[in-house]
């Protein structure tokens, strides 16, 4: 079979581009899709450029019917969008959250023009998509930043509750203070009191005396 899809592409003259394209439309509503279907699409494209327009609709196709699931057409699938880039990014900015993920593993360089295209679309793109993209440095910085907003919210608080202890501490000093002062009037007031009921006022004296 590779021997004979190799022949037909090297006929440019009998299978020209428009012949192809009827021909690969075909075989991708075909179930199941023929194994050498990604590898017939990725020659077309290396022999007609401009046929990367359909290239996109025949992937978008291929993500309805979850091409991920055949392993061999899902890396065809990533190889088609890799060649094509940047116009396949709309195209894969479609997948779920695993399949784009395992993209990027696959290929790390679809971050960057996938991220540019993301900032442009912000509109249609989904929540998920700049997870995927951030990288690992952003990620970081990111992580740092809230690391550092709760630090300082710890250190505000925890000087807020010294400066309170603080402001309460002389308080308490001046009350154990004023007890021993207060004690030390009241001991006064009652020596000056048996003082001066002790000493007898003169004219006592005079009435205690005798009388001739």
């Amino acid at each position: 079979a590779l021997t004979v899809t190799n022949y037909c592409l090297a006929q440019g003259s009998v299978y020209n581009k428009e012949k192809l394209a009827t021909v690969l439309s075909q075989l991708v509503d075909k179930d199941p899709i023929p194994v050498l279907f990604m590898r017939t699409l990725l020659q077309a494209l290396h022999l007609y450029k401009d046929l990367v327009g359909f290239a996109m609709n025949v992937l978008s196709r291929l993500i309805s019917k979850r091409v991920w699931e055949n392993k061999s057409l899902w890396e065809g699938f990533i190889r088609c969008a890799h060649l094509t880039q940047p116009h396949s990014c709309h195209v894969l900015l479609k997948l779920g959250k695993p399949q784009l993920q395992d993209v990027l593993v696959k290929k790390a360089d679809l971050r960057e023009p996938l991220l540019a295209y993301a900032n442009t679309n912000k509109d249609s793109v989904r929540p998920y998509v700049f997870e995927l993209l951030a990288t690992p440095q952003t990620q970081t910085q990111t992580q740092t930043q809230h690391a550092s907003t709760s630090t300082s919210t710890s250190a505000s608080q925890t000087s807020t509750q010294t400066q309170t202890q603080t402001q309460s501490q002389p308080s308490t000093q001046t009350q154990i203070q004023l007890e021993p002062v207060i004690g030390k009037k009241r001991s006064l007031d009652q020596v000056q009191t048996d003082d001066n009921l002790e000493r007898p006022s003169k004219k006592q004296k005079v009435d205690d005396s005798p009388t001739e």
